[in-house]
């Protein structure tokens, strides 16, 4: 994203550049008599030439300025992360979710899977103000099936008042039929420390290179295979499938955005925990698999997310929420 924004800026100022010299060409052309130029045929012919190919170069650039600054599929994503969040925050977080979940979202709730809708559908409207604003997400190469996390916040009856809870949020997303993205699962997490979230939101779309086909059995043998290792061995296990774009987000703890963090994090797994999927979103695309369930650690249960990513023939761990 940072990149993008660079090559951007660059590629602006450059154009800039191109036309006002071009500009500054007409004007000095447009000054020479009509003698000048029928004396200096072959100069003035030279002339208009040069000028044709400042006219292509300036064309071209701002094609491609055009092309770079068009709205990305994970942009799109990322705003209607932020519209749901702006309805929350402007009107109410009833309101907001009523109006950008999927009437089968999963929710949990005290360690039980919920239709989220259904939850929202029956509370009555309240005072409270939930706000929060996204900080990473990820679309599969296919643009329909992606993620967000970032930072939430809860306070009494006002924006001014001083928040009451925090946590990290994690939701993902499916363009409905109509073209709109829709939040299909939505899990939460909680922590008592004040976090400061990223300037710009990280963004990641994953590459489509030869992925081969991905059926719902298939997709679902990546994460019982995963669960499999985790039960023998679980540093190995995550140290394989851990990147760079790996976070973890962890209830009572702030999440976990680096390989470092998350080789920490992974010590405040109970060892005894067993994860029990219940459903899994494959992107078209086959690159991408969602997964959520039921994770249980003695008589305690919880709800969690996975979403793996396919990057360069491997499924890697994109983020784990639990």
């Amino acid at each position: 994203m940072f990149i993008r924004k660079w090559i951007i800026a660059r590629l602006e100022i450059f154009y800039i550049f191109l036309l006002d010299n071009a500009l500054k060409f007409t004007l000095w052309i447009s000054k020479k008599p009509l003698k000048y130029l029928s004396i200096n045929r072959n100069r003035t012919s030279y002339y208009f030439v040069l000028m044709k190919s400042f006219i292509a170069v300036i064309s071209l650039l701002l094609c491609a300025v055009l092309t770079l600054h068009a709205q990305q599929p994970v942009d799109d994503l990322i705003s209607a992360e932020k519209k749901f969040a702006s309805i929350s925050k402007e009107q109410s977080t009833r309101t907001a979710f009523l109006s950008s979940i999927d009437s089968n979202c999963v929710g949990f709730r005290e360690g039980n899977l919920i239709n989220a809708f259904t939850e929202w559908s029956n509370r009555p409207e309240a005072t409270y103000k939930l706000t929060w604003q996204p900080e990473y997400a990820v679309i599969a190469s296919s643009g329909e099936i992606g993620f967000t996390t970032g930072p939430w916040e809860l306070r009494p009856s006002s924006l001014n008042d001083t928040p009451v809870a925090r946590g990290h949020y994690t939701t993902i997303w499916k363009k409905a039929s109509s073209g709109k993205w829709k939040a299909v699962c939505d899990i939460g997490t909680s922590y008592n420390t004040a976090y400061v979230p990223a300037k710009d939101v990280k963004s990641k779309t994953l590459s489509h290179s030869n992925t081969p086909l991905l059926d719902s059995v298939a997709a679902m043998a990546v994460e019982t295979s995963f669960i499999s290792r985790l039960e023998k061995d679980n540093i190995s296990a995550y140290a394989d499938c851990v990147t760079t774009d790996t976070w973890f987000n962890i209830n009572e703890h702030q999440p976990a955005r680096n390989p470092q963090a998350i080789e920490q994090a992974i010590h405040q797994i109970p060892s005894d925990i067993k994860f029990a999927p219940s459903g899994i979103w494959i992107s078209s695309s086959n690159d991408m698999i969602c997964v959520y369930g039921i994770a249980t650690s003695g008589k305690q249960k919880t709800g969690y997310q996975r979403v793996w990513g396919l990057q360069n023939g491997q499924w890697k761990l994109l983020i784990q929420v639990m």
